[in-house]
């Protein structure tokens, strides 16, 4: 069982059973069967292939997704009924890059890295995620970010 803010509308999050990936993307169901079965998601688990998997998709059918007033827009309660019974509850008070939580500079680079290296490659991402480091300020940033942004002819 999942309890989320009352300002999280169900009618978007709350499809149990994504049609495609861009579906799974705002999928509530989709997005806590995946870090349950693969102890982690990121933006490559809205993918078709995830989708479609058996296991996903059985633990989607077991989760039930409630909104509750008394829950902080960064807030998210989450109960684990196991088959004995015995429950096993998580509060998150304030998610991680929320006001509240801010995520420091070595999880924004692993985010940038992992949503970016699919995309532009690692070693691209790399330099532009270096690049964007505190130790370049004003035009040399701008020429910098520039240079990484010309296509590469090999991809």
């Amino acid at each position: 069982r999942i309890k989320l803010p009352r300002q999280l509308d169900m009618q978007l999050t709350g499809k149990r059973h994504p049609a495609n990936g861009f579906e799974a993307k705002a999928s509530v169901h989709h997005w806590l069967a995946v870090a349950i079965s693969r102890g982690t998601a990121t933006l490559q688990d809205a993918s078709e292939e995830r989708v479609n998997d058996p296991k996903i998709s059985a633990l989607r059918d077991r989760i039930i997704a409630t909104t509750d007033e008394t829950i902080a827009s960064d807030e998210m309660k989450l109960t684990f009924i196991m088959k004995s019974g015995e429950q096993h509850a998580i509060h998150i008070e304030h998610a991680i890059g929320s006001l509240e939580r801010p995520m420091t500079s070595e999880q924004i680079r692993q985010k940038f890295m992992a949503q970016a290296a699919p995309v532009i490659g690692p070693d691209a991402s790399c330099r532009f995620a270096d690049a964007c480091d505190d130790r370049l300020q004003g035009a040399a940033l701008i020429l910098a970010i520039q240079e990484l942004m010309r296509p590469d002819p090999t991809r």
